[in-house]
């Protein structure tokens, strides 16, 4: 009897530790136990980088940010790529600076933002699309996740934006005398923003000058279409001089210059979407936002074109990535970056969560 009672009080005891054991812990927690002990993770932090033209925080960037704060998680960090001063430096450097100073510098700027320790996702429109994507393969810390972007350039372009690539140049030049260099210079930023391609003579003007100066020191250093410019009816001088496109996407002739990084850097993303706009006049050729690939060649499955060793040997991995279900090519209706708000909430903002 004596002993029955003994192990009913220590099991009496037992039971009360446990008790207070429980209590203290929800108290400390302030959770039931219920209740998850892992807190909810926080939204994974989105970067945009804008395109030529454009600046981290003029009315088309402001107005995404926004669309883009409604559609996301609340608490979803979004922060926009700057590379100048102020508005009127960051759209100037968007045009004339060197590729390859940006790129180091935002490996920088993002590299010190506490935010995005733990990784992010990347949006890039148009042109800030093929540098976020030298921000992976550059340095990519913090990590990037997924990348999209929007009619980016990343096989180059051929033509100046409004005008016809494919065209040849007259053989007799266009009498330049009748304007000023600079009226020229006027009317060809004015065309960056048209929608209609033109055969003008200020685009035939406008091409010869490309054509011939494109690989000189002084654009491919400071001009920053001009390190992405990439003629494919003629290529010897873009392998002879270009140094920012064509080490992007290891294109170099000889093999050793290749970086091996690269590749590996793009299969750490979780996913890369490459959206090419469906009625594109500005970016030319308009394939070149998916590598340079066509309709044919992509849909319904990649058809990969054995004859470039970019593709027969996978330089970039883009092979492998979509042997992973990892790669994607999209299309959207309309032309160069006309991206409706069904867009951003649809398609885009779920990719982003």
């Amino acid at each position: 009897m004596a002993v029955s009672l003994v192990w009913r009080w220590c099991w009496a005891t037992v039971v009360v530790v446990l008790l207070v054991m429980i209590t203290c812990t929800c108290t400390c927690t302030g959770q039931t136990p219920d209740a998850d002990a892992d807190p909810q993770p926080a939204p994974t932090p989105v970067v945009l980088w804008h395109g030529l033209g454009d600046a981290f925080d003029d009315a088309g960037m402001a107005r995404l940010a926004g669309l883009l704060g409604e559609a996301l998680p609340q608490g979803t960090f979004v922060h926009s790529v700057r590379v100048g001063s102020d508005t009127a430096e960051d759209r100037k450097l968007g045009l004339l600076d060197n590729a390859d100073r940006q790129v180091a510098q935002v490996c920088a700027q993002l590299r010190r933002m506490p935010e995005l320790r733990q990784g992010f996702h990347a949006v890039g429109f148009s042109q800030g699309g093929l540098l976020l994507r030298a921000y992976v393969q550059r340095c990519n810390d913090p990590p990037v996740r997924r990348l999209i972007t929007l009619g980016s350039p990343h096989w180059g372009v051929e033509a100046i934006p409004g005008c016809s690539a494919l065209r040849p140049a007259p053989a007799a030049p266009a009498p330049w005398y009748q304007e000023t260099v600079f009226a020229r210079v006027l009317r060809f930023l004015g065309a960056l923003f048209r929608d209609s391609p033109e055969d003008t003579p200020e685009c035939r003007w406008w091409m010869r000058l490309l054509q011939r100066g494109a690989y000189s020191a002084l654009a491919r250093h400071r001009v920053m279409p001009a390190q992405y410019f990439r003629d494919p009816f003629q290529l010897a001088p873009y392998h002879a001089h270009n140094t920012f496109l064509q080490d992007l996407n290891a294109e170099w002739l000889d093999p050793r210059l290749r970086n091996p990084v690269y590749p590996r850097r793009l299969l750490q993303l979780d996913a890369l979407y490459l959206y090419r706009f469906s009625a594109e006049q500005v970016l030319v050729p308009r394939e070149s936002s998916w590598f340079g690939l066509s309709d044919a060649q992509v849909l319904p499955v990649p058809t990969w074109p054995q004859d470039e060793p970019f593709w027969a040997h996978d330089l970039l991995g883009l092979k492998a990535l979509h042997r992973s279900n990892r790669l994607f090519f999209r299309s959207l209706p309309g032309s160069h970056m006309q991206i409706s708000e069904a867009f951003i909430f649809d398609e885009l903002a779920p990719l982003l969560q």
